[in-house]
């Protein structure tokens, strides 16, 4: 696609709608039907990843045939659906169908996820952060605004349904259009630098979302409070934490360490609510799920995220990465789900407290860790004298900030992380740098560090 295209298009990288809400919504709107049918959810949706892994592995992971097989599989999973919700207000059920609605909307949304994740490879990881984040909080609207809006009878359900055939629609629209976009330029040090803060953040949220996971399964909550009044505040609450990524993004996104940082902050955050609702079983339970669901939907952002973001850094390994975390991720729901079925209340949750307390700590032990060797890693060995690069900065009339930045140049380091040691953005780091080339005549660091070679550069 041409520049303009994408310029005059650029909204579609919000198309990115987290179907799943939508799906899982219309059981606890519309029926008052447990939910352990999402066992089934979840192991169609392992054998899914399963499937895509072993046509990655063979090379026969086709994006035309990924959209179009995705596009039938959860338009027929939606008309299924709705066929039970049907038969439901008669006053009857039938398991097949709703054994085949979750078979087909977890393989349609599995090639769905896999195919957007490879449309967020070609942006920046700010950009993908941001992007997710909105489409986050919109799929939450989508989900809980009709059925409030229009009743929960057949009426009522019958528009819910025209208005997620009309989203899939346009999501799938979306979703072409970013497929066809270029990658996005970026220059060598700075995909480096991000690349070293997606690897940060990856070891903390796959614990988190492994860990969030297995208590989501395993948590006994209060589905009857939830249905109550629980549509009402996730139609709130969703948004505005997206908002809030959004603002924080845009804000300090050119801030080294930023993504890092903000990926295990809303891991840890969700976390944090998940204990607390793991702790307090009684009559509030209801109001503290809907918390934690507008909050562990950012998991999921960090991470998509962070797999859209270590592409480069993985190369042909980085898709069956992603099969292979998503059918763990999926495994330990069902784990969490299936142990619930047999175990008392009291027991379940305090597992729940103590797998969530031992993650939150391992998680802030370990980022704490991460931090004192980012700031101190290269400190004990520079690899040019600091007398060598004040006698350069006298001689080319340099700042004081100027000489900073000269000297960490020199020593190798990313923009990243000289804006990290000297607290100041790595858009600031490249001004510097720039005015640091032009004063002595070179046009990039190796230039620079040519000239440091005894026969041309005089002592």
């Amino acid at each position: 696609m041409g520049a303009g295209f994408g310029k005059t298009h650029s909204w579609t990288s919000f198309g990115f709608v987290v179907l799943i809400l939508v799906f899982q919504r219309a059981y606890s709107f519309y029926s008052q039907l447990s939910m352990d049918y999402q066992v089934t959810l979840g192991l169609a949706s392992v054998a899914s990843w399963g499937v895509i892994f072993l046509l990655t592995a063979a090379r026969k992971d086709k994006t035309k045939g990924f959209f179009a097989l995705s596009l039938v599989l959860l338009a027929a999973a939606f008309v299924v659906q709705e066929a039970f919700l049907v038969l439901m207000a008669d006053g009857r059920q039938s398991t097949a169908l709703l054994s085949a609605s979750c078979v087909l909307f977890a393989a349609g949304y599995a090639l769905y996820c896999r195919l957007w994740i490879r449309a967020y490879e070609k942006k920046s990881l700010v950009k993908t952060l941001v992007c997710i984040s909105a489409a986050s909080g919109i799929s939450t609207i989508i989900a809980c605004l009709p059925p409030l809006a229009m009743g929960f009878d057949l009426v009522g359900s019958f528009c819910a349904f025209a208005v997620r055939l009309i989203v899939l629609g346009l999501s799938f629209w979306c979703l072409r259009v970013e497929l066809q976009r270029p990658f996005e330029w970026v220059a060598e040090e700075e995909a480096k630098s991000s690349l070293g803060e997606a690897w940060d953040a990856i070891k903390l949220v796959v614990i988190a979302v492994l860990a969030a996971r297995f208590v989501q399964g395993l948590l006994f909550m209060d589905e009857a409070a939830y249905r109550e009044y629980g549509a009402q505040a996730l139609l709130i609450a969703s948004p505005l934490v997206s908002g809030l990524v959004i603002v924080l993004a845009k804000r300090f996104g050119s801030y080294s360490g930023f993504v890092s940082a903000f990926y295990w902050l809303l891991s840890t955050c969700s976390l944090v609510v998940l204990l607390v609702v793991a702790s307090v079983v009684d009559s509030s339970i209801g109001f503290l799920w809907v918390l934690l669901f507008a909050v562990y939907s950012q998991v999921d952002v960090a991470f998509l995220g962070i797999l859209s973001s270590l592409r480069k850094a993985l190369g042909s390994s980085f898709s069956q990465l992603v099969c292979v975390l998503f059918i763990f991720k999926d495994l330990v729901f069902v784990c969490g789900r299936v142990m619930r079925s047999s175990m008392e209340v009291q027991v379940g949750s305090f597992i729940c407290v103590v797998v969530l307390l031992a993650t939150v700590i391992v998680m802030i032990v370990v980022y704490l860790l991460q931090s004192v060797k980012s700031a101190h890693g290269k400190d004990s060995s520079p690899s040019i004298p600091e007398a060598l690069s004040a006698s350069m900065a006298k001689r080319y009339d340099l700042t004081l900030r100027e000489t900073e930045v000269l000297l960490a140049l020199l020593q190798g380091r990313s923009y990243t992380n000289i804006g990290y040691k000297l607290f100041i953005s790595k858009s600031t780091v490249k001004t510097h740098a720039n005015h640091i080339y032009a004063k002595i005549g070179v046009g990039s660091r190796d230039e620079l560090i040519d000239l440091l070679n005894p026969e041309t550069y005089p002592r």
